[in-house]
């Protein structure tokens, strides 16, 4: 049985670049480091949820969900530390905590075990 090569950074920047094109720009200034590009998408997509743009909140974390399951060692922390780990889903000045149900079964577990690293 052959061994599945783990999906990488540039696999992952490339599909979330064809996802939201607005997010290009952003991601382009990050001179290249996973944790900071990781950060541009989670204020992109925290802005998401706070506009209840749900259709991009649920696009945005089936990409996600994708690479937490099938992603290299080094884009799973990423996505956990820089991405899920700042994700705010307190309703506040704007109704946050729909968000939070939208997220699949991988997402909920990675952010539930780094919540409770707090």
């Amino acid at each position: 049985m052959a061994m599945m090569t783990k999906l990488h950074r540039s696999q992952f920047l490339k599909e979330i670049k064809e996802s939201f094109p607005e997010l290009r720009d952003d991601l382009n200034q990050q001179w290249g480091l996973l944790h900071l590009e990781m950060h541009a998408i989670y204020r992109f997509v925290q802005d998401r949820i706070d506009e209840e743009d749900r259709g991009s909140v649920d696009q945005a974390f089936q990409l996600a969900d994708k690479y937490v399951r099938a992603g290299n060692a080094d884009l799973v922390n990423a996505l956990v530390v820089s991405f899920l780990g700042h994700l705010n889903f307190q309703d506040g000045k704007a109704k946050r905590n729909w968000a939070k149900s939208h997220m699949t079964k991988a997402l909920l577990m990675q952010y539930e075990m780094i919540m409770a690293l707090d």
